[in-house]
């Protein structure tokens, strides 16, 4: 039985990465943009706190943002050209927010990982329904989260490596104390690769946590 709970533990390690995607989501969801598009915008009012945005206005910020930074990086710190300013104002426009909104919610984003990860929530696509992702309260993953960071850090300490029994023993003492079965936390760790949604709002729940970066979440553990 020991050989076994180890050997789930192990598996850790296998899907370190596997939030990767919810984390990449953040960084790129927090340029400001739409101010290259319209220098006028430059001026646009003070940043927003981030509960004034709405999960709306960031789903539209959110699908705009292929459009703007595929201009943007080319731009490369240049100026746009004429064309290149009018791609961006259409990409902006089609959001349905006004500029100086897109701005603010650009500028928020920038320092704010919450911000960022309610952004990649808002873009990803819902979790199935009557699948594990969609069942998942949001105390669930509040507790989830918490028990993930813990145990990602000892994952990434291992860089590939077998835990030794403490360490074995602690991962599992991480997920006893989290707060949840540990079938349900297996259920959910499972759940976690194949289910951008779930992934997202996990990045969400530990960004609310830790006000930093979420780390990735692991494979489950017994």
């Amino acid at each position: 039985m020991r050989a076994q709970r180890i050997a789930a533990v192990l598996s850790l390690t296998a899907l370190t990465a596997s939030v990767a995607g919810a984390t990449f989501a953040q960084d790129a969801a927090a340029p400001a943009p739409a101010q290259e598009a319209t220098p006028a915008a430059a001026a646009a009012p003070a940043q927003a706190a981030t509960g004034e945005f709405t999960d709306a206005e960031l789903k539209s910020y959110g699908a705009a943002l292929p459009r703007v930074r595929a201009v943007s990086q080319a731009l490369n710190g240049g100026q746009p050209t004429p064309e290149q300013t009018a791609e961006l104002q259409a990409a902006v426009a089609a959001t349905g927010l006004a500029t100086e909104r897109f701005n603010a919610i650009a500028q928020a984003a920038a320092n704010d990982p919450v911000l960022q990860a309610r952004i990649a929530v808002a873009a990803a696509p819902a979790s199935a329904a009557g699948s594990v992702g969609a069942s998942v309260t949001e105390d669930e993953l509040s507790k989830f989260a918490a028990a993930n960071q813990r145990l990602g850090a000892i994952a990434q300490s291992l860089n590939g490596a077998q835990p030794s029994p403490e360490q074995a023993t602690e991962m599992q003492g991480i997920v006893a104390a989290s707060g949840l079965e540990v079938e349900r936390f297996n259920a959910i760790g499972q759940a976690v690769s194949q289910d951008e949604g779930l992934r997202a709002r996990i990045a969400l729940a530990q960004a609310r946590s830790q006000g930093a970066a979420p780390a990735p979440a692991p494979a489950p553990a017994q």
